[in-house]
């Protein structure tokens, strides 16, 4: 039982007692609501009162009930409705909205069996005393009726105006209102020591300044309304005056046995219970804003209906199915509201108060790429997901931020779900400063692994340019020769475009490397990335006398990342093999490149048949400035592993096969589709 519904109940009021959202949604339903209406609690929390119930009528005074949510804190009103076996219910009722903030409203209410006591020839119902704190009279209102219409026939067109002019005749009016039996409760509501005097007529009880609400009461019973609701002050015999509502159901003339049912409630006996439930609901507002992370509430409706069709139509793998219609999940996800949030969440947003937030989650938080999930989690029972996001403030700036949100079913409310929003703007922050310095850091390594492959280097520049002299001495031969031969011309001006673009591709590839330049993520083949990087270390490799063997995978292996970056780990790899190779003697030196696709992952593979990694250096050697090479710096292979991580990938000492030393491995998600 929610705490606002236990203190309905330790009021000693002996009525049904439901609380409900401000939409209406039923949150706690008391055991004498049971009796009443034939539902049990669990089968009413999370319901629509309105839809349940079947509510034929709501009467306010001079108020529709959604207005009346809105603008009265306190009213009271008849309302018709059906029990679980489909007879008719009529309860009068006292309604308290809670809370001080739009999002934040709960409405208790508080009912009173009617349907005995206003049905004709149901006395024993009257003198059995309705529940507090409604008070029953039975009224002849037949004079009153009488002289009113009898001034309508003598021309008075606005009845009510008129008698508001004229409190005196009010009055009069009021004397011959003739009350034939009361309640005991309305004998100790207005202090009376008998039940049939003096409380004779209802001016006894109806002070001057409430002559005006009555005179419309009796205009509007003029013009046919059988049935009125008026909220006025009353006046007990001792003199105490009060608040309180009149409910009026004029059955007939008194002479032909029908009587006029009057029901009059002390609204001022709800002000303890109101206090209780108006503290209670702002301590647990109070500790809501006191939480140190953003807090919100969603209608998260949308999305548990959503899985539920989905669900019921038999489809099984819900967020493939709605990566495949994502028109779907749009749907559900316009439907999700923010309903109240906390002071941090107001500040996240740059909200100055609940209104600025309440309404479509989409103007903070547009991306639609996560809700398919959600709708999947919905559909699969979980109850917690979590998403990075970035949040759209009232100002137009956005913030990366987390959010997880809570599908647990709350009692009472089955559709709301607990949203919390984390700011990553630091994390991110220093993310990217982490991730600057690695970039630097890699730059270094790469120029110092350019230093070490000079000679490599200038060697495979040397070469083009070599075979460019060459041919560019035979062309000029050719041409000064009577006769030269086309044919001949053609294939050395070839030889000099191939060679010169085999140059420019060297020296491009060196003056990437040395750059210092953001990531540029792209598709690429990581077959050419391997290919690239070997020319850059052919010639330490032919220099060394080591054999080179290659197998490559026979289809493009295409991987998302920096070409610059991917060749770095190759070439360290292949460097690391050379150095390894240089100082060993007596069998054939080899090393083996290989790439591979396996399980949607790409795999490049360097082996070497050098000395191997003890045991100590395979688990250290991705751990900076750690280094088995006289004069090595140890940052070489941290760096190459960090590439990896930042690629979504891999990079670790595997078990060599036969024949090797020693293996790492690449592993890289493959490009879908690729």
């Amino acid at each position: 039982m929610t705490a606002m519904a236990a203190l309905g109940e330790r009021s000693g009021f002996p009525g049904s007692v439901v609380t409900l959202t401000g939409n209406g949604d039923i949150t706690d339903w008391n055991a004498s609501a049971e009796r009443t209406y034939g539902w049990l609690r669990k089968d009413m929390l999370g319901q629509s009162l309105q839809q349940r119930l079947r509510c034929q009528s709501f009467r306010f005074p001079g108020l529709r009930e959604p207005e009346a949510h809105r603008t009265l804190r306190t009213w009271s009103g008849v309302c018709e409705r059906l029990t679980r076996s489909g007879h008719l219910h009529i309860a009068h009722i006292v309604r308290i909205a809670v809370g001080h903030r739009l999002g934040d409203t709960s409405i208790v209410e508080f009912g009173t069996d009617l349907t005995g006591a206003i049905q004709k020839g149901q006395e024993r119902a009257y003198h059995s005393g309705c529940p507090a704190p409604a008070s029953w009279w039975s009224v002849d209102f037949d004079a009153v009726m009488a002289r009113a219409k009898t001034l309508v026939e003598a021309g008075v067109h606005n009845l009510a105006g008129f008698l508001i002019e004229r409190p005196a005749m009010v009055r009069a009016m009021l004397a011959e209102a003739r009350v034939l039996r009361v309640t005991d409760s309305a004998l100790d509501m207005f202090s009376s020591s008998s039940r049939h005097a003096p409380l004779d007529n209802l001016g006894l009880i109806i002070p001057d300044d409430s002559l005006a609400d009555f005179a419309e009461a009796i205009a509007e019973a003029v013009d046919g309304e059988t049935f009125q609701v008026v909220t006025t002050r009353f006046c007990a015999l001792d003199g105490r005056a009060f608040d309180g509502v009149m409910n009026v159901t004029f059955a007939g003339p008194a002479s032909s046995g029908d009587v006029t049912n009057v029901g009059i409630t002390d609204t001022g006996t709800m002000g303890g219970t109101v206090a209780s439930v108006e503290a209670t609901a702002r301590r647990y507002r109070e500790l809501f804003d006191a939480i140190p992370c953003a807090v919100a509430e969603v209608d998260s409706r949308s999305l548990f209906e959503t899985a539920r069709e989905l669900i019921a139509s038999g489809i099984d793998d819900v967020e493939a199915y709605l990566d495949a219609h994502p028109a779907v999940h749009r749907r559900a996800r316009s439907g999700l509201k923010f309903v109240s949030g906390n002071t941090e969440f107001l500040r996240m947003v740059g909200a100055r108060s609940e209104a600025d937030i309440v309404g479509p989650i989409a103007r903070f938080l547009p991306q639609t790429s996560h809700c398919a999930r959600f709708i999947a989690a919905c559909a699969t029972g979980q109850s917690r997901v979590q998403a990075d996001m970035t949040l759209l403030r009232r100002d137009g700036s956005t913030m990366p931020c987390h959010l997880e949100t809570s599908l647990r079913p709350i009692e009472g409310r089955p559709h709301t779900s607990i949203v919390t929003l984390y700011d990553l703007s630091e994390r991110v922050a220093a993310e990217e400063r982490v991730a600057d310095a690695q970039a630097e850091s890699a730059h270094a390594a790469r120029v110092a692994m350019l230093g070490g492959l000079g000679v490599s280097i200038a060697h495979e520049v040397a070469q083009p340019l070599a075979v460019i002299a060459l041919d560019a001495m035979a062309l000029r031969k050719w041409l000064a020769s009577p006769e030269p031969d086309m044919v001949e011309l053609d294939a050395l001006a070839t030889r000099l475009l191939t060679q010169t673009s085999r140059a420019m591709d060297l020296l491009g590839s060196i003056r990437a490397m040395a750059r210092r330049a953001p990531p540029e993520v792209e598709a690429v083949d990581l077959n050419d990335v391997l290919q690239a990087s070997l020319r850059l270390v052919a010639n330490d490799i032919s220099r060394n006398n080591i054999t080179l063997d290659q197998t490559l995978a026979r289809e493009p292996l295409w991987v998302t990342g920096d070409r610059v970056q991917l060749g770095q780990i190759v070439v360290n790899l292949v460097s690391n093999a050379i150095q390894a190779l240089a100082g060993t003697e007596g069998s054939e030196r080899r090393i083996g490149v290989s790439t591979r696709e396996e399980d949607a992952h790409a795999e490049l593979v360097v082996d070497d048949n050098g000395p191997g990694l003890g045991e100590t250096a395979a688990t250290q050697v991705f751990e900076r400035f750690f280094t088995t090479k006289q004069g090595g710096l140890g940052i070489g292979l941290p760096i190459a592993r960090s590439i990896a991580h930042t690629h979504g990938g891999t990079l670790v000492v595997a078990d060599a096969p036969e024949g090797w030393r020693c293996r790492f491995l690449l592993r890289l998600p493959c490009l879908p589709g690729g």
